[in-house]
């Protein structure tokens, strides 16, 4: 119900929370309530003890004391870790780079390590579990930096949904198969001294270079092996074991220089609707045909046939490269686009390319879909601007007479409501104003929208929508009028209405009117 609010150790946070509790159960008595709380959690007038299950953020340290002194009271790590790394960095600089290591070491001031929350959770029973901050690094608040920065560092994986190294000490904590996954790449310079780790849940680990053993070491998912390991170009190779039988290995080999571009789709299919989007990533490979994990080539994307690129991304925390552009340079070798269908489509193709390198293509099969499910939503929006003639005129004037632009005395602003023209009891009058109409997403409808009068008192009315005529009659008396007509998307489009009096009766445009168009 509340995720650190400032009153939550509070006797009125309590109240407060205790009635939105209330509320709830009136209308979903069959779940678990709780709240997330950064401090006052030892507070006996507080909220804490109001919670199905008190929910912690971070304070680790001071969980054991409230579990001693309120024993029988569940709980649950509900935000925890806010561990930072960015995805191929291993070495970190605050100062200048900003970019962060990812042998979790880097934290915020607030959060712990991945092995330090975990260790503490396994070990104590009566903590359910932990809710991790956060599964992807996001926009919005750039952490532990500010701009240039332009993403938050948070996540096991970054914002395209790479994985980070995080993404494997978690995967060793919560994964009972054995797993093993061997860090950092092996693309370095003769003399460089690498620290070298394996993330395992085996109970040891054994690493190997070009061969030959560097040793065989216990290992626990809190406390991974390391290796400091001078850089020769090669073959690193490690292997685990459980009961002292080896039961998995992995290795990662030194590349050569980039030479050619790879596309690796989420899927080869994308359905006709114009809105399925398929996600494309993509890397760099050396002549063996080994990813590059370094690269960090400009890619360009060639759409051809029925679609578009929607967006792209690298997960570089500190990239301001144009989100909606169609290219992006790899970052830490790779980058994605998101590829869009049209509405309709036939066929689909794109290619990636980068000067210097050998480009790399997908032709999508293109799947019809008999009817686009999308989810609409009437946009309604009011009308304003109206002018309306100065004066009556006594005959039926043309009602798309030119007006010159300086002209500021034939039509005066006017608005609806209550206050219609109740000097309007003879003649004729204009009313004029200007609208864009919203472009459809859907495309049977994407000329279509509504124009809602919501009441007319007069004799007769005509209406243009720029010089065409989409009504002419007589409104039933003191009747709302509601028009639908074609027009072109995006378009600024220009409205007269001609209304004749209803002899002797104040007449006009009576309350406001609306614009009506579906969109997604």
């Amino acid at each position: 119900l509340f995720n650190e609010e400032p009153l939550q150790g509070t006797p009125e946070g309590r109240n407060i929370f205790r009635r939105m509790k209330s509320l709830v159960l009136k209308l979903d008595d069959t779940r678990l309530i709780t709240g997330a709380m950064n401090g006052g959690i030892s507070v006996d007038e507080g909220a804490a003890l109001e919670m199905d299950i008190t929910g912690i953020n971070y304070n680790i340290k001071g969980i054991p004391a409230f579990h001693e002194k309120y024993p029988g009271q569940p709980l649950v790590g509900s935000e925890n870790n806010s561990a930072v790394s960015t995805r191929g960095c291993y070495r970190s600089d605050r100062d200048n780079e900003h970019v962060l290591n990812n042998y979790d070491e880097e934290v915020v001031p607030w959060g712990q390590q991945i092995k330090t929350t975990w260790d503490f959770t396994r070990k104590n029973d009566y903590m359910a579990g932990i809710f991790i901050w956060t599964g992807f690094d996001y926009r919005g608040e750039p952490t532990p930096f500010t701009w240039p920065s332009v993403s938050s560092q948070f996540g096991i994986m970054d914002t395209c949904g790479f994985a980070k190294e995080s993404f494997y000490f978690n995967k060793a904590c919560f994964t009972d198969e054995p797993m093993l996954h061997l860090m950092p790449h092996w693309n370095w310079n003769a003399g460089d001294m690498i620290c070298v780790m394996t993330i395992t849940n085996c109970d040891e680990a054994e690493l190997f270079l070009n061969g030959e053993t560097l040793g065989r070491k216990s290992s626990d998912v809190c406390s991974q092996c390391e290796w400091l390991v001078p850089f020769e170009a090669g073959i690193l190779q490690a292997k685990a074991y459980l009961n002292g039988k080896e039961v998995i290995s992995t290795e990662t080999r030194t590349t050569g220089r980039p030479v050619r571009v790879r596309i690796e789709p989420d899927r080869a299919n994308i359905m006709d609707d114009g809105a399925d989007t398929v996600p494309i990533n993509i890397c760099a490979l050396d002549a063996n045909g080994l990813v590059v994990p370094t690269a960090s080539n400009f890619i360009r994307f060639i759409v051809e046939g029925d679609g578009k690129v929607l967006g792209t991304g690298n997960g570089d925390p500190n990239s301001h490269e144009a989100d909606n552009a169609p290219e992006r340079s790899l970052f830490a070798g790779w980058c994605q686009a998101l590829i869009q269908s049209s509405v309709g489509a036939k066929a689909l193709k794109v290619t990636a390319v980068s000067e210097g390198l050998i480009s790399d293509t997908i032709i999508f099969e293109v799947n019809k879909v008999d009817k686009p499910e999308y989810i609409y939503a009437t946009v309604n929006q009011q009308i304003n601007g109206w002018t309306v003639s100065a004066g009556s005129f006594d005959t039926e004037p043309d009602a798309l007479m030119k007006i010159a632009d300086n002209d500021m005395n034939s039509f005066e602003p006017v608005t609806f409501g209550s206050k219609y023209q109740a000097d309007f009891k003879s003649g004729y009058k204009i009313y004029r104003t200007f609208i864009k109409i919203p472009k459809s997403a859907n495309p049977e409808d994407e000329h279509l929208c509504e124009i809602k009068f919501g009441k007319l008192t007069c004799e007769s009315a005509a209406v243009y929508a720029d010089d065409k005529l989409i009504y002419c009659g007589n409104p039933a008396e003191d009747s709302s009028l509601s028009l639908a007509f074609e027009t072109i998307p995006d378009a600024r489009t220009e409205l007269r209405v001609l209304l004749k009096a209803k002899e002797g009766t104040a007449s006009g445009i009576r309350n406001e009117v609306k614009l009506s168009s579906k969109q997604i």
